[in-house]
């Protein structure tokens, strides 16, 4: 049949149909409803590779903030100890200064006579 009598009788039509048949209308939603739902798997599959990503982001995380922690008792303990002997420092110290303060109380000139 030629192009232009079918073009008369259906003038509705666009162009494009009248060159070639129509594809029904089943075939185009079960393609669409197949690639919407493999959109979906891959946007899942991307989400939980995101998740698992994220995942593993907050497991190393936690590893340094773990061995941190660990740092940091570590460093108290070191503290602590600096601590008791600057301590013991300062009680020998202020023993020298009584030592030293006798010492001058003795020679002191008003002690010798």
């Amino acid at each position: 049949m030629d192009r232009s009598l079918l073009s008369m009788m259906r003038p509705h039509l666009p162009r494009s149909l009248l060159i070639r048949p129509p594809v029904p209308r089943t075939s185009i939603q079960r393609y669409s409803r197949i690639s919407s739902q493999n959109q979906n798997r891959s946007t899942i599959t991307n989400i939980a590779a995101r998740l698992d990503s994220h995942d593993t982001g907050i497991i190393r995380t936690e590893t340094r903030i773990a061995s941190i922690e660990t740092k940091l008792v570590k460093l108290n303990d070191k503290v602590r100890m600096l601590n008791n002997k600057v301590g013991l420092l300062n009680d020998k110290l202020s023993d020298i200064y009584k030592i030293v303060a006798q010492f001058k109380n003795e020679m002191s000139p008003w002690n010798l006579f």
